[in-house]
């Protein structure tokens, strides 16, 4: 199985100072060695990882289908349903094969870099409120895969 990772080089995390929401560094997914949309790519995290997790927390609720988008470029990945817990990961033609990863490892990777990127904009006082934002994402985050494990537990019973 793949495992997905949200790459944010901590050299560069280290000297991010976000003075607004739209500040850049470093992001990118990994899935085991393919990197998307590409490694050392700039984009706004304080942006992207909310929208990712939205689009996380509606998989975990029952969507078939639902797109992580970037801001700078064209890049999205489609994140389609399968069985269980099983989300097959496309962006033709960037990606050559889907890649099929599990649902709480797309969320662990969001969680991960929701958690290392929100200390940036603590320490910032025009962004604290981003901040906390971010932290109580990961919690919610954690609230939709419970409910889904619930769930799924009830109709198997």
């Amino acid at each position: 199985m793949v495992v997905p990772s949200i790459e944010l080089p901590e050299h560069l995390l280290q000297n991010f100072q976000p003075a607004y929401e739209h500040a850049s560094t470093a992001i990118w997914w990994r899935f085991d060695d393919t990197a998307y949309p590409e490694p050392n790519f700039f984009d706004n995290p304080g942006v992207l990882l909310p929208w990712w997790s939205t689009q996380l927390a509606l998989l975990a609720q029952g969507a078939k289908t639902v797109e992580l988008q970037f801001m700078e470029g064209p890049y999205a990945l489609t994140l389609r349903a399968l069985d269980c817990d099983l989300i097959e990961v496309s962006a033709p033609p960037d990606l050559p094969a889907p890649i099929v990863v599990t649902l709480p490892a797309l969320v662990r990777s969001v969680q991960d870099a929701l958690s290392r990127v929100a200390p940036a904009f603590e320490s910032h006082p025009k962004v604290q409120h981003l901040a906390q934002g971010l932290r109580d994402t990961v919690e919610e985050l954690d609230r939709q895969l419970l409910y889904r494990e619930r769930r799924a537990r009830s109709r198997d019973e």
